[in-house]
C-alpha cells in the first residue's frame, strides 16, 4: 500500500506543471505537457518535489527510485538530470497538457497524491514544505479545501496508528 502510494510518480510529474502552466491553460493555448510544459526550472523544482517523496518513503522503511532512475530504467530516456530526461522520453512527445484546471493531472493527482503524502509526513513528524506549499497553492486556486477533502489517513484505515503500527500494518496485515 505505502510503496506503490509513495511511487505515483504522476504526482510529482503533473500538478505543479500544471499549475505553472495555468496562463497557457485559460488563455486556451494547447501545449505539450512534457516537452513545452516543462521548463529546466520547473524541472528543477520537480526533483525537488522528488526529493521530499523519497525523504517520506525513508521513514516508512521503502527504498523509493528517484524520477530521473525511473524514466530512464521505464523508457531507457537519456540525460544528466530530469529536463533532459523528460525530453529524450519519446513517449511523453506528443502528450498534450490540460485544457482546464479540472483536468485529474491537478484534480485526482492533488487530491489521491499530493495530499496523501502530506497526512503520511505529519504522521511522521516531519515537513515536506514544498509538497506543502505546492498542494495548498493548488487548493486556493481551485477554492477547494484539498488537505481536508483529499484521501487522508482515516481513508486509509491507518489515522490512529503511530509509524510503527503502520509498518507492522502494511507488513503483516494486522
Amino acid at each position: 500500500m505505502l510503496y506503490t502510494s509513495l511511487n505515483n510518480y504522476g504526482a510529482i510529474l503533473h500538478p505543479a506543471p500544471t499549475l505553472f502552466n495555468i496562463g497557457r491553460i485559460e488563455n486556451g493555448h494547447s501545449y505539450t505537457h512534457y516537452i513545452e510544459g516543462i521548463t529546466p526550472s520547473i524541472a528543477n523544482f520537480l526533483e525537488k518535489l522528488d526529493y521530499e517523496r523519497i525523504t517520506l518513503g525513508k521513514y516508512f522503511k521503502i527504498r523509493l527510485k528517484p524520477l530521473n532512475v525511473w524514466l530512464s530504467d521505464t523508457y531507457g530516456s537519456k540525460g544528466d538530470n530530469l529536463y533532459d530526461l523528460l525530453h529524450n522520453t519519446h513517449a511523453y512527445r506528443k502528450i498534450l497538457g490540460p485544457d482546464t484546471l479540472q483536468h485529474r493531472y491537478i484534480v485526482e493527482d492533488t487530491l489521491n497524491g499530493l495530499v496523501p503524502f502530506v497526512h503520511l509526513a505529519r504522521k511522521c513528524g516531519i515537513g515536506l514544505p514544498i509538497t506543502e506549499n505546492l498542494t495548498n497553492l493548488i487548493g486556493h486556486l481551485l477554492n477547494i479545501d484539498v488537505i481536508s477533502l483529499g484521501r487522508d489517513l482515516n481513508d486509509m484505515g491507518i489515522a490512529s496508528m503511530d509509524v510503527n503500527q503502520i509498518l507492522d500494518y502494511v507488513t503483516n496485515g494486522d
